[in-house]
């Protein structure tokens, strides 16, 4: 998926209508919201990390080998 057309959850929240809602609750599921996609961002960069070192590793591995 292309970060280019990707909107931050923060922004997705300003289009919800809360008007009902304090300011206090919109300042808090804002920052909880922001939380979650950073936690989010990282465990994605995480996990991409980890396959790489393994993706080098299985060719690293795969290279020595001469079949008889």
């Amino acid at each position: 998926m292309s970060n280019l057309n990707r909107k931050s959850v923060a922004d997705l929240i300003d289009n919800v209508d809360t008007s009902y809602m304090t300011q206090a609750e919109k300042i808090m599921i804002q920052a909880q919201a922001e939380r979650a996609e950073y936690i989010a961002q990282m465990l994605s960069s995480v996990f991409s990390g980890v396959k790489s070192l393994f993706v080098s590793k299985k060719r690293s591995s795969t290279t020595g080998l001469s079949h008889a």
